[in-house]
């Protein structure tokens, strides 16, 4: 039951965190308010950013869960720019890494929605990573998380900042 009411919280909302212990379904929540996000607001693409070590978790865990494809992109530059371009999938999914490097081609084929996977990685304000991800255009943004928001106040805002960039 938690986790449609972690759903149904989500799914109006154009941004969201759901932290959870790790087991407890966030990635399951994410990819059904995604889903229904297509449904009701005829969204497009969701890009997925993920530590590289979940990508192919994640596209097993999205094809298991719902009737919807996905695309991991990787490969060379080219590569990776060909499938931004052309993915007829819902679901791309994206390291961070690759996210810094492509920044530029994903916001001229911008998503729908982000769901971003293991916030951690953009609570320093000032990193390029952090600042690439915040820097993509979207309509609605996701933030799923099983670590603690912990230490700095500056790392709750830099988290704050990528769900509501007018703050």
């Amino acid at each position: 039951d938690y986790q449609k009411q972690g759903v149904h919280f989500s799914l109006f909302k154009k941004a969201n965190i759901i932290a959870d212990e790790m087991g407890l379904g966030k990635t399951l929540q994410a990819i059904a308010t995604a889903v229904f996000k297509k449904e009701i607001y005829n969204f497009k693409r969701t890009l997925v950013i993920c530590p590289a070590s979940l990508k192919y978790q994640w596209k097993k865990e999205i094809e298991r869960f719902s009737f919807e494809k996905a695309k991991i992109i990787e490969g060379p530059r080219e590569e990776r720019h060909a499938s931004y371009r052309n993915a007829g999938e819902f679901f791309l999914i994206a390291n961070y890494e690759a996210v810094m490097r492509d920044v530029t081609i994903i916001n001229k084929y911008a998503p729908d929605m982000i769901i971003l996977d293991e916030e951690q990685r953009i609570k320093n304000y000032d990193t390029k990573t952090s600042h690439a991800v915040k820097s993509i255009s979207k309509k609605h943004a996701l933030v799923i998380t099983g670590t603690p928001l912990e230490n700095r106040l500056l790392d709750l805002y830099s988290i704050m900042n990528f769900i509501d960039t007018e703050i």
